[in-house]
């Protein structure tokens, strides 16, 4: 379903480039900074994965890198990608947007939400009546690493 979503959106940005050349186009992401919750490779490997799962799977495809190959490894899928998708899904963008809600910090677990990886909650944390962590930082970590890995 990502996959189409992805793709639709570089069609609905090349048609509405065809129609206005005045349009300014973006897009808008759920990021997360993901933090292992220990040193152990166990968590090291689970903050990969659900950094690919929650980020590098929304951000690489629109941003010209393709599809992280772990994850598609991770996912056991097979893309259904045509000719010419990957470069209609990294139609160039004026904007990105980014939504910014709360940190997740993981630890490894093979029943985990993200493959293979669990969310864990920060003892004596802020939180919000929903129950996410405030941790303002987060929001900085995010942009630095958009601008400097992107």
């Amino acid at each position: 379903a990502s996959y189409h979503l992805h793709l639709g959106h570089g069609l609905a940005v090349q048609a509405i480039r065809a129609a206005s050349s005045d349009a300014r186009i973006g897009i808008v992401n759920n990021l997360s900074p993901i933090e292992p919750a220990s040193a152990s490779e166990a968590d090291l490997a689970a903050a990969r994965r659900a950094d690919g799962h929650i980020n590098r799977w929304w951000l690489d495809p629109i941003l010209g890198r393709g599809y992280p190959q772990d994850m598609i490894e991770e996912y056991g899928v097979e893309l259904p990608v045509q000719p010419g998708d990957l470069e209609t899904i990294a139609a160039p963008l004026d904007w990105l947007g980014l939504n910014y809600y709360f940190r997740q910090i993981v630890t490894a677990d093979p029943d985990g939400t993200a493959p293979h990886a669990r969310q864990v909650s920060v003892p004596g944390a802020r939180l919000t009546h929903m129950d996410w962590e405030v941790h303002a930082e987060g929001l900085e970590q995010l942009l630095l690493r958009l601008t400097e890995e992107y």
